[in-house]
C-alpha cells in the first residue's frame, strides 16, 4: 500500500474510531452560537447598505437596507432562539410569543427614556412567511405615535425560523404605501435569506480542518474532470467563481446516506465544506484535499474532528492510484 493509501487508511479508521454519543441537548443558553448566512444585496427595492455580525455573545447579526428617495430605513437582525428551559418542541415560536409580548410591555420604558413622544399598537397579527411549502409562524405588530413632534408608524416583524429568529424593524413618517412594502420587504428577506442561514449552539469550530496532500502521476488537466465527478458522486455541489484549480464545495448539512458516516449520524450536522487544490508538479500534480466544520461541537469534540477526517479521507479514496 502506499504512503498515500496508508494515511488515508488511519485517518479513516481514526475517525471511526469514535464511539457515537447521545447529541447534547439543546438549552436555553446561546451565548456560544455563532450564525453565518448570507444577506441578500437587494429585497425588492430596498437595498443593504449595511451589515454587523454583533459582538454581544448569542446577538446575532445587524443589517440595514434603505429604498433610495425614502426618508426611513429598516433594521433586520438575525440571532439564535433563546429556548425556555425543558422547551423540546417549537420552541422558535414560543419565543416569537415571548418577545412580541415582552416588546409591548417595554412601550412605557421607550417613552420614559424619550426616544417616542408618544406610541401605541394599532394591531397585533399572526401570519405566515417564508415558502408555501414550509411556512413560518410570524407576529406582525404596527405601532403609531409621535416624535420630536411628528406623527410616525412603527412596523415590528418577527419571524420564527427554527434555529433562529429574524426581526424587521422600521420607524417613518406615516406612508400608506411604504406599510406595504415593508411586508413584501419581510417576506422577501426571509425567502431570500433563510436557506443560507447556519446556527451555531457549538460555537465555532476547534481549529482549520484536515487537509491531505495527494501526489498524481497525471497532468492536472486530466486530474480536474476527475475532481468534479468525484465531488459529484459523494454529493457535493461547487461554488460559483472559486480561482481556477481550486474546488471549493458549497456547505454540506445533512448527513449522506454511506455507511462511513454511521457513528457520527446520531449527532447533530456541524456543516461540512471541503476544498481541493491543484499545481502542476513536474509532469504530475499535487492534490490537497481537505475539509472544515462549519459549526463548533463544544460537547463531542472528538467526533467534530472525525467529520472532518471523514469527509477528506472520502475524496482522496477516489483517487486510489496516488503514486509512491
Amino acid at each position: 500500500m502506499t504512503r498515500h493509501r496508508t494515511l488515508v487508511a488511519l485517518a479513516l479508521a481514526l475517525s471511526l474510531a469514535v464511539l457515537a454519543a447521545p447529541a447534547a441537548a439543546q438549552g436555553a443558553d446561546t451565548s456560544g452560537t455563532r450564525i453565518s448566512f448570507q444577506a441578500p444585496p437587494t429585497v425588492g427595492e430596498f437595498r443593504l447598505i449595511g451589515h454587523e455580525v454583533l459582538e454581544e455573545p448569542g446577538a446575532g447579526a445587524h443589517m440595514r437596507y434603505e429604498r433610495p428617495g425614502q426618508p426611513a430605513w429598516i433594521d433586520v437582525y438575525v440571532y439564535p432562539v433563546a429556548a425556555d428551559s425543558g422547551c423540546t418542541a417549537g420552541c422558535d415560536s414560543l419565543a416569537v410569543r415571548r418577545e412580541a409580548g415582552d416588546f409591548t410591555g417595554m412601550i412605557p420604558e421607550l417613552l420614559r427614556r424619550g426616544y417616542y413622544d408618544s406610541l401605541r399598537v394599532v394591531s397585533d397579527q399572526r401570519m405566515s412567511l417564508g415558502a408555501a411549502a414550509k411556512p413560518l409562524y410570524a407576529r406582525h405588530l404596527a405601532l403609531r405615535g409621535g416624535r420630536e413632534g411628528q406623527g410616525v408608524t412603527s412596523q415590528f416583524y418577527l419571524v420564527a425560523a427554527g434555529e433562529v429568529l429574524v426581526k424587521v424593524r422600521a420607524t417613518y413618517p406615516p406612508d400608506p404605501s411604504l406599510d406595504g412594502a415593508l411586508e413584501a420587504f419581510a417576506r422577501g428577506f426571509v425567502e431570500a435569506a433563510l436557506g443560507t442561514v447556519n446556527a451555531c449552539p457549538g460555537g465555532e469550530p476547534m481549529n482549520e480542518g484536515y487537509g491531505l496532500g495527494i501526489p498524481l502521476a497525471s497532468p492536472p488537466a486530466a486530474v480536474r474532470p476527475r475532481v468534479k465527478a468525484a465531488l459529484e458522486r459523494l454529493g457535493y455541489a461547487l461554488e460559483p467563481d472559486t480561482r481556477p484549480d481550486t474546488f471549493v464545495t458549497l456547505p454540506v448539512r445533512e448527513w449522506p446516506a454511506r455507511d462511513v458516516w454511521d457513528r457520527v449520524r446520531t449527532h447533530r450536522h456541524p456543516g461540512v465544506q471541503v476544498m481541493v487544490e491543484l499545481r502542476a508538479e513536474g509532469s504530475g500534480t499535487e492534490m490537497r484535499v481537505s475539509a472544515r466544520t462549519l459549526c463548533g461541537m463544544r460537547e463531542n469534540r472528538d467526533v467534530e474532528t472525525a467529520v472532518t477526517l471523514i469527509a477528506a479521507g472520502e475524496v482522496t479514496m477516489e483517487f486510489p492510484e496516488a503514486r509512491k
